[in-house]
């Protein structure tokens, strides 16, 4: 089993802000969910299945890759517009690493923002990993 990395978490929080800031039907979905529900607390913890936490471990061991991959790359980018590109298409792989594991964007990003404040889930998320 891995040893559990707070900052993994950070991944999908980036991808939450990435997507915000791209174009596309998909951020504007997701940015509008994360404006919504990050403009009031949340009263309950969110419900989350076994198989979404499986999926959601999935996911996140996949897009902590890619940023590994595409952080180099941005940082050695020649220009704002080659640096945006990488960007883009770090992002675009992300989305198609959360879609592929059966998790909508914006349940990803839900079940992130939760596992910062529920040490249960966190606990969760770390067993199938």
């Amino acid at each position: 089993m891995k040893q559990w990395n707070a900052s993994r978490l950070l991944a999908p929080a980036a991808l939450a802000v990435a997507m915000g800031a791209s174009g596309g039907a998909i951020a504007q979905q997701s940015g509008a969910q994360a404006g919504q529900e990050g403009a009031a607390p949340q009263a309950e913890a969110l419900e989350v299945t076994d198989e979404q936490i499986a999926n959601f471990a999935e996911a996140q061991a996949e897009v902590a890759e890619i940023g590994k991959t595409y952080t180099p790359k941005m940082q050695e980018a020649e220009s704002k517009q080659a640096m945006q590109e990488t960007r883009r298409k770090a992002q675009e792989e992300m989305v198609a690493a959360v879609k592929s594991s059966g998790l909508s964007v914006q349940k990803y990003n839900q079940i992130a923002r939760a596992a910062q404040n529920d040490e249960a889930l966190r606990s969760r998320i770390q067993s199938a990993q």
